[in-house]
């Protein structure tokens, strides 16, 4: 009698649920737990500063007022050795006329030249040099209306602690100096700074600046193999494995983005290479200008073949003169301007033209 009353229980609770199962509609969604992977989130760009650098040297009999399109203008600049301002050099010598060219609404920044390694190491070594130096380039930006002054400091050298040590207390003295009084101060650093050794602890450096100003340009060097000025993204077959992606995610690590300013070299460099494509010889740099007058208006070399490299986005031209093999690789408007979408997306909205001239 049990089992037949516990058969009789199953019986009717198996009816029940075919029949709700009868009564749901076939449309009736079937609602499953779902884990979507996150978007990774795009820090947009609010807005775009641009800044043109001036070389002293394309100012001379220019009566060419700088676009106003370009907020800031940086005068490059004042050459400097262990003695301080060299006032006998054209960078200081043509200052009125840089002047002159400078829209009012303009903000105007004095770049420091220290380009000479032999005297930059004289001049790390020597704490009264260094103030001496650095009274001298404020008491002109004051004199000028300049709003900050730059430090392009160039120097070959290995990355020794004592070296590191001099340039982060040489930063220590100009950035105290101008902050009293009431100038920004800045730096260049060279875009290959996290590939290459340089003797520069940007970690330190950065609370020391306003602003970095990444020298985009420059990883082919014209003493080196032929390749983009400095690619978006590493070319196929190219054995330099460094792009602008992977020296963005090296900076963005130690400088904020509202520091940066990716500066982008309008110029390229001409390499003569032999039969296997490796160089004869150093390249030779031509601006963009040069390049759109001897080639791009109209091609007049043997052989010549033009096309622009989709990873890097830089145009590179291939062409024979005087029984030899040329190749050459330059920046220019349109692959600075696809570069610059990727930046925004990272949240980089500063950006500069070297140079004045060039383009």
């Amino acid at each position: 009698m049990k089992h037949f009353a516990v058969i009789w229980f199953l019986i009717v609770i198996a009816a029940l649920i075919a029949w709700r199962m009868l009564s749901t509609p076939i449309t009736s969604p079937i609602l499953r737990e779902v884990t979507d992977t996150p978007t990774p989130a795009i820090r947009v760009a609010k807005y775009n500063q641009y800044t043109i650098f001036v070389p002293y040297w394309s100012i001379s009999n220019s009566s060419s007022k700088i676009d106003p399109k370009y907020s800031e203008v940086v005068y490059f600049g004042l050459a400097a050795d262990s003695s301080g301002v060299e006032k006998s050099e054209d960078g200081y010598l043509n200052i009125a006329e840089f002047n002159a060219m400078v829209n009012p609404n303009q903000q105007k920044i004095l770049a420091l030249r220290m380009l000479d390694s032999n005297e930059n190491s004289k001049i790390l070594a020597n704490t009264l040099e260094q103030k001496h130096l650095i009274s001298q380039t404020i008491s002109i930006a004051k004199e000028n209306g300049f709003k900050g002054v730059m430090l392009d400091l160039e120097l070959q050298a290995l990355p020794f602690s004592s070296i590191v040590n001099q340039i982060d207390k040489f930063y220590d003295i100009f950035y105290q100096q101008t902050k009293q009084n009431n100038l920004n101060f800045s730096t260049t650093m060279y875009g290959d700074l996290f590939y290459r050794p340089r003797p520069f602890d940007l970690t330190y450096l950065t609370k020391d600046v306003d602003k970095v100003y990444i020298m985009a340009y420059d990883l082919h060097k014209a003493s080196g193999q032929p390749g983009p000025n400095f690619p978006l993204q590493t070319v196929s077959n190219d054995r330099s494995d460094y792009n602008l992606e992977k020296m963005i995610s090296d900076y963005e690590l130690v400088v904020p983005t509202n520091k940066l300013v990716v500066v982008f070299g309008m110029f390229g460099y001409d390499w003569t290479v032999d039969p296997k494509g490796q160089t004869v010889g150093s390249g030779t740099a031509l601006s963009d200008l040069q390049i759109q007058q001897q080639f791009l208006s109209h091609c007049y070399k043997l052989n010549c073949l033009i096309s622009r490299d989709s990873n890097s986005q830089e145009t590179v031209i291939h062409f024979t003169d005087n029984n030899q093999d040329h190749v050459l690789w330059f920046e220019d408007k349109v692959s600075s301007d696809a570069k610059m979408i990727y930046l925004h997306q990272k949240g980089i909205a500063n950006f500069g033209y070297w140079a004045f001239s060039y383009f």
